[in-house]
């Protein structure tokens, strides 16, 4: 096997994984399960980002507000 038939084949495995895994984290998102991530060192749930950006996305807009 060449090296580019090998990095051809890891390119497939590596699209079939990340398809599993959208499915899984789709799947989970419906079902009300926090999927959880590793950003900088530290585990984060989906849905404690989504959280913080509602929170962060409400006091920009009240800012706005105040300024218009």
């Amino acid at each position: 096997m060449t090296t580019n038939e090998k990095f051809e084949w890891i390119v497939k495995i590596q699209k079939i994984g990340n398809s599993a895994v959208e499915e899984a984290q789709e799947e989970n998102r419906r079902r009300g399960i926090p999927n959880w991530y590793s950003i900088n060192g530290t585990i984060v749930s989906d849905q404690e980002l989504g959280a913080l950006a509602k929170k962060r996305n409400s006091f920009l807009v009240r800012m706005v507000n105040i300024f218009r």
